[in-house]
Protein backbone atom coordinates (compact mmCIF):
# COMPACT_ATOMS: atom_id res chain seq x y z
CA UNK A 1 0.00 0.00 0.00
CA UNK A 2 1.38 3.41 -0.65
CA UNK A 3 0.26 6.95 -0.52
CA UNK A 4 0.88 9.69 -3.21
CA UNK A 5 -0.27 13.40 -4.38
CA UNK A 6 -0.43 13.90 -7.98
CA UNK A 7 1.25 16.81 -9.00
CA UNK A 8 -1.19 18.53 -10.35
CA UNK A 9 -2.62 18.71 -6.95
CA UNK A 10 -0.44 20.54 -4.97
CA UNK A 11 -0.62 24.19 -5.64
CA UNK A 12 1.72 26.66 -3.95
CA UNK A 13 -1.01 29.18 -2.75
CA UNK A 14 -2.51 26.00 -0.84
CA UNK A 15 0.89 25.33 0.41
CA UNK A 16 0.57 25.58 4.01
CA UNK A 17 3.32 27.37 6.58
CA UNK A 18 4.31 27.62 9.73
CA UNK A 19 5.15 31.54 9.74
CA UNK A 20 2.16 32.59 12.14
CA UNK A 21 3.97 30.08 14.64
CA UNK A 22 6.49 30.88 17.32
CA UNK A 23 10.01 30.05 16.65
CA UNK A 24 11.35 26.93 18.36
CA UNK A 25 13.64 28.30 21.42
CA UNK A 26 15.18 24.67 21.03
CA UNK A 27 16.20 25.57 17.47
CA UNK A 28 20.32 25.77 17.28
CA UNK A 29 20.26 28.93 15.27
CA UNK A 30 17.62 30.32 18.17
CA UNK A 31 20.13 28.83 21.13
CA UNK A 32 23.26 30.64 19.10
CA UNK A 33 22.01 33.79 18.58
CA UNK A 34 21.32 34.29 21.95
CA UNK A 35 24.91 33.56 23.36
CA UNK A 36 26.88 34.96 20.80
CA UNK A 37 28.96 38.65 21.73
CA UNK A 38 27.57 40.70 18.58
CA UNK A 39 27.79 43.74 19.80
CA UNK A 40 31.56 43.62 20.54
CA UNK A 41 32.29 41.89 17.32
CA UNK A 42 30.89 44.26 15.40
CA UNK A 43 33.35 47.09 16.84
CA UNK A 44 36.03 45.23 14.96
CA UNK A 45 34.36 47.03 11.40
CA UNK A 46 33.15 49.63 13.13
CA UNK A 47 36.79 50.41 13.86
CA UNK A 48 37.87 49.98 10.04
CA UNK A 49 34.68 52.56 9.11
CA UNK A 50 34.19 55.98 8.63
CA UNK A 51 31.49 57.82 10.27
CA UNK A 52 31.11 60.60 8.11
CA UNK A 53 32.43 59.57 4.49
CA UNK A 54 32.16 56.66 2.29
CA UNK A 55 28.80 54.83 1.18
CA UNK A 56 26.39 53.17 4.18
CA UNK A 57 27.52 50.21 4.76
CA UNK A 58 25.49 47.23 4.82
CA UNK A 59 23.92 46.10 8.43
CA UNK A 60 26.69 44.55 10.11
CA UNK A 61 24.30 42.22 12.30
CA UNK A 62 23.64 40.54 9.55
CA UNK A 63 27.32 40.77 7.87
CA UNK A 64 28.40 38.55 10.82
CA UNK A 65 25.52 36.77 10.91
CA UNK A 66 26.14 35.42 7.28
CA UNK A 67 29.65 34.58 8.30
CA UNK A 68 29.00 32.51 10.49
CA UNK A 69 26.59 30.51 8.60
CA UNK A 70 28.96 30.10 5.73
CA UNK A 71 31.28 28.75 7.80
CA UNK A 72 29.40 26.56 10.32
CA UNK A 73 27.73 24.97 7.30
CA UNK A 74 30.76 25.29 5.04
CA UNK A 75 29.01 27.18 2.28
CA UNK A 76 29.92 28.89 -0.58
CA UNK A 77 29.17 32.50 -0.89
CA UNK A 78 26.44 32.19 -3.39
CA UNK A 79 24.83 29.32 -1.66
CA UNK A 80 25.09 31.29 1.77
CA UNK A 81 23.22 33.93 0.23
CA UNK A 82 20.53 31.55 -0.69
CA UNK A 83 20.19 29.36 2.29
CA UNK A 84 19.68 32.64 4.08
CA UNK A 85 17.00 33.35 1.95
CA UNK A 86 15.11 30.36 2.08
CA UNK A 87 15.68 29.73 6.20
CA UNK A 88 13.64 31.86 8.67
CA UNK A 89 15.80 30.21 11.23
CA UNK A 90 18.87 31.57 9.19
CA UNK A 91 17.26 35.05 8.77
CA UNK A 92 16.10 35.24 12.41
CA UNK A 93 19.95 34.44 13.25
CA UNK A 94 21.26 37.09 11.16
CA UNK A 95 18.83 39.70 12.87
CA UNK A 96 16.56 40.59 10.17
CA UNK A 97 13.09 41.63 12.11
CA UNK A 98 10.84 39.16 9.83
CA UNK A 99 10.82 36.59 6.82
CA UNK A 100 11.82 37.55 3.42
CA UNK A 101 12.07 36.21 -0.14
CA UNK A 102 14.79 39.20 -0.63
CA UNK A 103 18.77 38.20 -0.85
CA UNK A 104 20.29 39.88 2.22
CA UNK A 105 23.05 41.18 -0.04
CA UNK A 106 25.23 40.06 -2.97
CA UNK A 107 27.71 37.24 -2.65
CA UNK A 108 30.37 39.06 -4.23
CA UNK A 109 30.35 41.47 -0.62
CA UNK A 110 32.01 38.38 1.21
CA UNK A 111 35.00 38.49 -0.77
CA UNK A 112 35.16 42.43 0.66
CA UNK A 113 34.58 41.75 4.04
CA UNK A 114 37.41 38.92 3.94
CA UNK A 115 39.82 41.47 2.00
CA UNK A 116 38.93 43.81 5.07
CA UNK A 117 39.25 41.74 8.12
CA UNK A 118 42.44 39.90 7.11
CA UNK A 119 44.24 38.26 9.64
CA UNK A 120 44.64 40.88 12.13
CA UNK A 121 40.59 41.46 12.00
CA UNK A 122 39.84 37.95 12.12
CA UNK A 123 41.81 36.89 14.80
CA UNK A 124 40.18 40.13 16.75
CA UNK A 125 37.27 38.36 16.30
CA UNK A 126 38.41 35.26 17.57
CA UNK A 127 40.05 36.68 20.59
CA UNK A 128 36.83 38.43 22.06
CA UNK A 129 35.17 34.60 21.45
CA UNK A 130 37.50 33.24 23.68
CA UNK A 131 38.01 36.48 25.97
CA UNK A 132 33.82 35.88 26.15
CA UNK A 133 33.78 32.28 26.85
CA UNK A 134 36.31 33.01 29.78
CA UNK A 135 34.23 36.00 31.22
CA UNK A 136 30.77 33.45 31.13
CA UNK A 137 32.72 30.52 32.91
CA UNK A 138 32.64 28.13 29.50
CA UNK A 139 36.35 27.28 29.88
CA UNK A 140 36.50 25.83 33.86
CA UNK A 141 39.76 26.33 34.73
CA UNK A 142 39.44 30.32 34.75
CA UNK A 143 36.18 29.83 37.44
CA UNK A 144 36.83 31.25 41.05
CA UNK A 145 36.42 28.08 43.44
CA UNK A 146 33.63 28.35 46.03
CA UNK A 147 34.69 28.38 49.27
CA UNK A 148 38.68 29.17 50.02
CA UNK A 149 39.90 27.83 53.64
CA UNK A 150 42.46 30.34 55.14
CA UNK A 151 44.82 27.96 56.88
CA UNK A 152 44.90 26.45 53.23
CA UNK A 153 45.73 29.27 51.22
CA UNK A 154 48.68 30.48 53.81
CA UNK A 155 49.89 27.21 53.64
CA UNK A 156 49.54 27.64 49.68
CA UNK A 157 50.93 31.36 49.59
CA UNK A 158 54.68 29.51 51.43
CA UNK A 159 54.28 26.75 49.64
CA UNK A 160 54.76 28.54 46.17
CA UNK A 161 56.96 31.47 48.47
CA UNK A 162 59.62 28.04 48.94
CA UNK A 163 59.20 27.15 44.72
CA UNK A 164 59.95 30.53 43.84
CA UNK A 165 63.01 30.49 45.52
CA UNK A 166 63.95 27.18 44.73
CA UNK A 167 63.25 28.50 41.03
CA UNK A 168 65.21 31.70 41.33
CA UNK A 169 68.71 29.84 43.08
CA UNK A 170 68.70 27.65 40.07
CA UNK A 171 70.61 28.59 36.73
CA UNK A 172 67.35 27.47 34.59
CA UNK A 173 65.20 30.27 32.66
CA UNK A 174 62.28 31.68 34.16
CA UNK A 175 59.75 34.17 33.50
CA UNK A 176 59.18 35.36 37.02
CA UNK A 177 56.81 35.08 39.97
CA UNK A 178 53.41 33.79 38.15
CA UNK A 179 52.25 36.52 40.18
CA UNK A 180 51.64 34.29 42.91
CA UNK A 181 49.16 32.39 41.00
CA UNK A 182 49.07 28.53 40.81
CA UNK A 183 49.26 26.91 37.56
CA UNK A 184 45.65 25.95 36.29
CA UNK A 185 44.44 24.20 33.10
CA UNK A 186 45.63 22.08 30.20
CA UNK A 187 46.74 23.30 26.85
CA UNK A 188 47.54 21.34 23.73
CA UNK A 189 50.23 22.52 20.90
CA UNK A 190 50.07 21.29 17.11
CA UNK A 191 50.43 22.23 13.82
CA UNK A 192 48.70 20.74 10.62
CA UNK A 193 48.84 22.60 6.90
CA UNK A 194 45.55 23.60 5.48
CA UNK A 195 45.88 22.86 1.53
CA UNK A 196 45.02 26.04 -1.17
CA UNK A 197 42.59 24.66 -3.89
CA UNK A 198 45.60 24.20 -6.59
CA UNK A 199 46.36 21.76 -8.84
CA UNK A 200 49.38 19.14 -7.72
CA UNK A 201 51.85 21.47 -9.29
CA UNK A 202 54.81 19.60 -11.62
CA UNK A 203 57.54 21.14 -13.22
CA UNK A 204 56.57 21.08 -16.47
CA UNK A 205 52.84 22.33 -14.86
CA UNK A 206 54.47 25.82 -13.57
CA UNK A 207 56.60 26.31 -17.03
CA UNK A 208 53.61 25.65 -19.06
CA UNK A 209 51.24 28.00 -16.76
CA UNK A 210 53.91 30.91 -16.77
CA UNK A 211 54.45 30.59 -21.17
CA UNK A 212 50.71 30.85 -21.13
CA UNK A 213 50.56 33.75 -19.39
CA UNK A 214 53.78 35.67 -21.15
CA UNK A 215 51.83 34.84 -24.30
CA UNK A 216 49.10 37.35 -22.78
CA UNK A 217 51.25 39.87 -22.12
CA UNK A 218 53.09 39.73 -25.47
CA UNK A 219 49.38 40.31 -27.01
CA UNK A 220 48.49 42.90 -24.41
CA UNK A 221 51.70 44.71 -25.68
CA UNK A 222 51.01 43.88 -29.11
CA UNK A 223 47.83 45.81 -28.69
CA UNK A 224 48.93 49.18 -27.82
CA UNK A 225 50.29 50.39 -31.10
CA UNK A 226 50.35 47.99 -33.97
CA UNK A 227 51.75 50.13 -36.16
CA UNK A 228 54.65 50.30 -34.01
CA UNK A 229 55.77 47.25 -34.87
CA UNK A 230 56.25 45.14 -38.58
CA UNK A 231 55.17 41.92 -37.48
CA UNK A 232 53.71 40.39 -34.23
CA UNK A 233 56.80 38.85 -32.58
CA UNK A 234 57.01 35.04 -33.06
CA UNK A 235 56.09 33.24 -29.91
CA UNK A 236 55.72 29.10 -31.85
CA UNK A 237 52.63 28.80 -28.89
CA UNK A 238 50.71 26.60 -31.07
CA UNK A 239 53.92 24.14 -31.41
CA UNK A 240 54.84 24.66 -27.76
CA UNK A 241 50.84 23.53 -26.78
CA UNK A 242 50.97 20.77 -28.90
CA UNK A 243 54.15 19.45 -27.32
CA UNK A 244 52.75 19.86 -23.74
CA UNK A 245 49.54 18.21 -24.54
CA UNK A 246 51.07 15.45 -25.72
CA UNK A 247 53.33 15.08 -22.96
CA UNK A 248 50.27 15.57 -20.59
CA UNK A 249 48.33 12.72 -22.05
CA UNK A 250 50.80 10.12 -21.40
CA UNK A 251 49.97 8.31 -18.90
CA UNK A 252 53.24 6.96 -17.55
CA UNK A 253 55.61 9.68 -17.38
CA UNK A 254 59.27 8.82 -16.81
CA UNK A 255 62.88 10.89 -15.68
CA UNK A 256 63.81 11.53 -19.28
CA UNK A 257 60.18 12.66 -20.30
CA UNK A 258 60.15 14.88 -17.65
CA UNK A 259 63.59 16.33 -18.30
CA UNK A 260 62.84 16.58 -22.01
CA UNK A 261 59.99 18.29 -22.03
CA UNK A 262 61.60 20.69 -18.82
CA UNK A 263 64.10 22.07 -21.22
CA UNK A 264 61.54 22.97 -23.91
CA UNK A 265 59.09 24.63 -22.01
CA UNK A 266 62.35 26.37 -20.01
CA UNK A 267 63.36 27.61 -23.81
CA UNK A 268 60.01 28.68 -24.78
CA UNK A 269 59.30 30.63 -21.43
CA UNK A 270 63.01 32.03 -22.03
CA UNK A 271 62.41 33.05 -25.30
CA UNK A 272 58.89 35.17 -24.49
CA UNK A 273 60.62 36.78 -21.40
CA UNK A 274 62.73 38.03 -24.38
CA UNK A 275 60.00 39.65 -26.31
CA UNK A 276 58.30 41.30 -23.34
CA UNK A 277 61.85 43.11 -22.34
CA UNK A 278 62.36 44.07 -26.11
CA UNK A 279 58.53 45.69 -26.31
CA UNK A 280 59.08 47.29 -22.95
CA UNK A 281 61.55 48.76 -23.89
CA UNK A 282 60.83 50.37 -27.43
CA UNK A 283 57.43 51.38 -26.21
CA UNK A 284 59.61 53.27 -22.99
CA UNK A 285 61.81 54.92 -25.55
CA UNK A 286 58.86 56.44 -27.84
CA UNK A 287 57.31 57.44 -24.22
CA UNK A 288 53.90 55.60 -24.95
CA UNK A 289 51.69 55.06 -22.34
CA UNK A 290 52.01 51.06 -20.87
CA UNK A 291 49.05 48.71 -21.12
CA UNK A 292 50.01 46.99 -18.05
CA UNK A 293 48.32 47.03 -14.76
CA UNK A 294 49.33 45.81 -11.29
CA UNK A 295 48.39 42.44 -11.85
CA UNK A 296 49.84 42.41 -15.38
CA UNK A 297 53.52 43.74 -13.51
CA UNK A 298 52.97 41.17 -10.56
CA UNK A 299 52.59 38.39 -12.67
CA UNK A 300 55.51 39.52 -15.19
CA UNK A 301 57.87 39.47 -12.03
CA UNK A 302 56.68 35.69 -10.78
CA UNK A 303 57.21 34.66 -14.49
CA UNK A 304 61.10 36.03 -14.68
CA UNK A 305 60.91 34.38 -10.87
CA UNK A 306 60.21 30.82 -12.03
CA UNK A 307 62.24 31.24 -15.03
CA UNK A 308 64.74 31.94 -12.73
CA UNK A 309 64.39 28.52 -10.47
CA UNK A 310 63.52 26.36 -13.00
CA UNK A 311 66.34 27.14 -15.04
CA UNK A 312 68.74 26.58 -11.59
CA UNK A 313 67.36 23.45 -10.92
CA UNK A 314 67.30 22.17 -14.59
CA UNK A 315 71.02 22.74 -15.39
CA UNK A 316 72.12 22.32 -11.69
CA UNK A 317 70.72 19.35 -10.96
CA UNK A 318 68.86 20.55 -7.48
CA UNK A 319 65.22 19.38 -6.37
CA UNK A 320 64.54 22.21 -4.26
CA UNK A 321 65.02 26.00 -4.39
CA UNK A 322 64.10 28.82 -1.64
CA UNK A 323 60.79 30.38 -2.04
CA UNK A 324 60.09 27.64 -4.60
CA UNK A 325 56.54 29.23 -6.63
CA UNK A 326 54.33 26.53 -7.20
CA UNK A 327 51.37 28.27 -8.65
CA UNK A 328 51.19 31.53 -10.92
CA UNK A 329 48.32 32.53 -9.38
CA UNK A 330 48.73 32.02 -5.83
CA UNK A 331 52.37 32.87 -5.44
CA UNK A 332 52.66 32.95 -2.05
CA UNK A 333 51.78 28.87 -1.63
CA UNK A 334 54.99 27.65 -0.56
CA UNK A 335 55.51 23.17 -0.69
CA UNK A 336 54.98 22.50 2.87
CA UNK A 337 57.39 19.11 3.68
CA UNK A 338 55.13 16.81 6.16
CA UNK A 339 56.15 13.30 5.97
CA UNK A 340 53.02 12.08 6.44
CA UNK A 341 51.21 8.70 4.84
CA UNK A 342 49.97 9.46 1.69
CA UNK A 343 50.35 13.19 1.45
CA UNK A 344 54.50 13.63 2.15
CA UNK A 345 54.17 17.10 0.62
CA UNK A 346 51.25 19.29 1.46
CA UNK A 347 50.58 22.71 -0.33
CA UNK A 348 49.39 25.46 1.79
CA UNK A 349 49.25 27.44 5.04
CA UNK A 350 50.97 26.21 7.95
CA UNK A 351 48.70 26.44 11.20
CA UNK A 352 50.20 26.31 15.09
CA UNK A 353 47.29 25.74 17.01
CA UNK A 354 46.77 25.76 20.83
CA UNK A 355 43.68 23.89 22.64
CA UNK A 356 42.57 24.41 25.57
CA UNK A 357 39.08 23.00 26.63
CA UNK A 358 37.86 22.24 23.13
CA UNK A 359 38.79 26.54 22.52
CA UNK A 360 41.04 26.61 19.70
CA UNK A 361 43.12 29.67 18.53
CA UNK A 362 45.91 30.45 16.08
CA UNK A 363 49.27 30.72 17.08
CA UNK A 364 50.72 31.54 13.87
CA UNK A 365 49.55 31.01 10.14
CA UNK A 366 52.22 31.18 7.49
CA UNK A 367 52.77 29.97 4.17
CA UNK A 368 56.56 29.36 5.04
CA UNK A 369 57.74 26.16 6.66
CA UNK A 370 59.16 26.40 10.35
CA UNK A 371 59.61 24.02 13.12
CA UNK A 372 56.52 23.87 16.11
CA UNK A 373 59.25 23.70 18.78
CA UNK A 374 60.13 27.75 18.48
CA UNK A 375 56.84 27.68 19.23
CA UNK A 376 56.07 26.67 22.75
CA UNK A 377 57.47 29.26 24.71
CA UNK A 378 55.59 31.96 22.81
CA UNK A 379 52.31 30.19 23.64
CA UNK A 380 53.05 29.92 27.33
CA UNK A 381 53.64 33.56 27.70
CA UNK A 382 50.27 34.26 25.50
CA UNK A 383 48.67 31.71 27.79
CA UNK A 384 49.77 33.58 30.73
CA UNK A 385 48.78 37.02 28.99
CA UNK A 386 45.52 35.62 28.87
CA UNK A 387 44.08 34.20 31.73
CA UNK A 388 46.95 35.09 34.29
CA UNK A 389 48.90 32.31 34.97
CA UNK A 390 50.85 29.19 33.35
CA UNK A 391 49.06 26.22 32.15
CA UNK A 392 49.55 23.20 34.44
CA UNK A 393 50.08 20.70 32.11
CA UNK A 394 51.03 21.31 28.48
CA UNK A 395 50.43 18.13 26.03
CA UNK A 396 52.68 18.03 22.80
CA UNK A 397 54.64 16.23 20.40
CA UNK A 398 58.32 15.30 21.32
CA UNK A 399 59.81 18.01 18.47
CA UNK A 400 58.24 20.55 21.18
CA UNK A 401 60.59 19.20 24.19
CA UNK A 402 63.75 20.06 23.32
CA UNK A 403 66.69 21.39 26.22
CA UNK A 404 65.63 24.71 26.18
CA UNK A 405 61.96 23.95 26.39
CA UNK A 406 62.08 21.74 28.81
CA UNK A 407 64.13 24.14 31.31
CA UNK A 408 61.83 26.73 30.80
CA UNK A 409 58.57 24.11 31.76
CA UNK A 410 60.85 23.19 34.68
CA UNK A 411 61.73 26.80 35.95
CA UNK A 412 58.18 27.77 35.88
CA UNK A 413 56.13 24.67 37.48
CA UNK A 414 54.44 23.56 34.21
CA UNK A 415 54.32 19.46 33.46
CA UNK A 416 54.62 17.92 30.36
CA UNK A 417 53.55 13.58 29.33
CA UNK A 418 56.63 13.36 27.38
CA UNK A 419 59.31 11.08 27.39
CA UNK A 420 62.46 11.86 30.18
CA UNK A 421 65.63 12.75 29.43
CA UNK A 422 68.42 10.29 30.43
CA UNK A 423 67.88 6.64 31.66
CA UNK A 424 64.46 5.80 31.89
CA UNK A 425 63.18 5.15 35.30
CA UNK A 426 61.73 2.44 36.74
CA UNK A 427 57.94 2.47 36.77
CA UNK A 428 55.03 -0.01 37.50
CA UNK A 429 52.55 -0.97 35.39
CA UNK A 430 50.03 1.13 37.13
CA UNK A 431 51.79 4.01 36.74
CA UNK A 432 52.62 3.23 32.92
CA UNK A 433 49.07 2.77 32.49
CA UNK A 434 47.98 6.36 34.12
CA UNK A 435 50.85 8.04 31.92
CA UNK A 436 49.68 6.56 28.90
CA UNK A 437 46.40 7.41 29.65
CA UNK A 438 46.92 11.04 30.04
CA UNK A 439 49.48 11.60 26.67
CA UNK A 440 46.25 10.06 24.85
CA UNK A 441 44.64 13.28 26.05
CA UNK A 442 46.74 14.94 23.60
CA UNK A 443 44.47 13.08 20.54
CA UNK A 444 42.04 15.76 21.20
CA UNK A 445 43.65 18.52 19.14
CA UNK A 446 44.09 16.11 16.53
CA UNK A 447 40.15 15.74 16.58
CA UNK A 448 39.95 19.23 16.44
CA UNK A 449 41.74 19.08 13.27
CA UNK A 450 40.09 16.26 11.22
CA UNK A 451 36.88 18.45 12.59
CA UNK A 452 37.71 21.46 10.91
CA UNK A 453 38.85 19.91 7.67
CA UNK A 454 36.26 17.25 7.00
CA UNK A 455 33.54 19.65 8.59
CA UNK A 456 34.41 23.22 8.48
CA UNK A 457 36.30 23.41 4.97
CA UNK A 458 39.79 23.24 6.03
CA UNK A 459 40.69 20.62 3.78
CA UNK A 460 40.49 23.26 0.77
CA UNK A 461 40.67 26.35 1.61
CA UNK A 462 39.03 28.05 -1.93
CA UNK A 463 40.27 31.83 -1.71
CA UNK A 464 42.34 33.89 -4.06
CA UNK A 465 44.64 36.06 -2.32
CA UNK A 466 47.03 35.61 0.61
CA UNK A 467 44.91 37.55 2.78
CA UNK A 468 41.48 36.23 2.15
CA UNK A 469 43.32 33.17 2.90
CA UNK A 470 44.50 34.15 6.23
CA UNK A 471 40.42 35.91 7.09
CA UNK A 472 39.42 32.27 5.78
CA UNK A 473 41.29 29.72 8.02
CA UNK A 474 41.05 32.35 11.27
CA UNK A 475 36.74 32.55 10.42
CA UNK A 476 36.75 28.72 10.62
CA UNK A 477 37.84 28.61 13.95
CA UNK A 478 35.69 30.98 14.80
CA UNK A 479 32.80 29.12 13.55
CA UNK A 480 34.41 25.74 15.35
CA UNK A 481 34.83 27.92 18.73
CA UNK A 482 30.86 29.76 18.27
CA UNK A 483 29.54 25.80 18.19
CA UNK A 484 31.71 24.97 21.47
CA UNK A 485 30.35 27.97 22.64
CA UNK A 486 26.93 26.70 22.30
CA UNK A 487 27.85 23.81 23.59
CA UNK A 488 29.23 24.69 26.74
CA UNK A 489 26.27 27.26 27.64
CA UNK A 490 23.98 24.15 27.22
CA UNK A 491 25.93 22.29 29.65
CA UNK A 492 25.75 24.51 32.01
CA UNK A 493 21.76 25.45 31.76
CA UNK A 494 21.45 21.88 32.18
CA UNK A 495 23.84 21.54 35.32
CA UNK A 496 21.57 24.71 36.68
CA UNK A 497 18.48 23.32 35.85
CA UNK A 498 20.18 20.08 37.83
CA UNK A 499 20.88 22.35 40.97
CA UNK A 500 18.13 24.13 41.27
CA UNK A 501 16.24 20.60 41.39
CA UNK A 502 18.63 19.24 43.96
CA UNK A 503 17.76 22.51 45.41
CA UNK A 504 14.11 22.44 45.49
CA UNK A 505 14.44 18.58 46.67
CA UNK A 506 16.27 19.37 49.78
CA UNK A 507 13.75 22.43 50.63
CA UNK A 508 10.98 19.27 50.10
CA UNK A 509 13.08 17.07 52.57
CA UNK A 510 13.07 20.04 55.58
CA UNK A 511 9.62 20.42 54.98
CA UNK A 512 8.59 16.57 55.06
CA UNK A 513 10.71 16.42 58.08
CA UNK A 514 9.11 19.60 59.79
CA UNK A 515 5.59 18.30 59.22
CA UNK A 516 6.65 15.06 60.92
CA UNK A 517 7.79 16.72 63.55
CA UNK A 518 4.82 18.68 64.09
CA UNK A 519 2.36 15.46 63.78
CA UNK A 520 5.17 13.28 66.42
CA UNK A 521 4.23 16.12 68.85
CA UNK A 522 0.20 16.11 68.28
CA UNK A 523 0.82 12.25 68.50
CA UNK A 524 2.33 12.02 71.93
CA UNK A 525 -0.39 14.74 73.08
CA UNK A 526 -2.74 12.61 72.05
CA UNK A 527 -4.73 9.50 73.46
CA UNK A 528 -3.10 7.48 70.56
CA UNK A 529 0.37 7.79 71.13
CA UNK A 530 1.75 4.73 72.81
CA UNK A 531 6.01 3.85 74.10
CA UNK A 532 5.82 0.40 71.97
CA UNK A 533 4.56 1.54 68.73
CA UNK A 534 6.52 4.09 66.07
CA UNK A 535 6.33 7.01 65.46
CA UNK A 536 5.97 8.83 62.09
CA UNK A 537 9.49 9.57 60.70
CA UNK A 538 10.50 10.12 57.39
Amino acid sequence: MFFYNSASETRHTLFSNPFSENLNPKNRWVVLEKILPWDDMAQVFLDQLSDNTGRPSKNLRVVLGALFIKHIENLSDERTILAIQENIYMQYFVGLPGFTTEPVFDPSLFVYIRRRLGNAGAEKLNDIMIEYAIKHGAIKHTRMPRKANKEQSNTDNNDAGSDNESQHTNNEPSDDDNNGKQNKGTLKLDATVAPQNITYPTDVKVLSDCRLKSEQLIDKLYEVRKSLWKKKPRTYRRKAQKQFVVYSKKRRKNHKDNRKMQKKQINYLKRNCGIIADMLEKLEAHRLELSFNQQDWTSLEMILKVLDQQTEMYYNGKRSVPDRIVSLQQYYVRPIKRGKAGKDTEFGAKIHLSETEGFVTADLISFDNFNEGIRLIPCLKAYKDKYGYYPQVVLVDQIYLTRKNRKFLKANGIEHRGTQVGRPPQKSESVKRREKKERNQRNTIEGQFGVAKTRYGLEKIKMKTEQTSYAAIQLILLAMNAIKLSKSFILALKSQFYGYLWSLRKEINKIEKMICKEMNNYLKRSHFYSENKPILSI
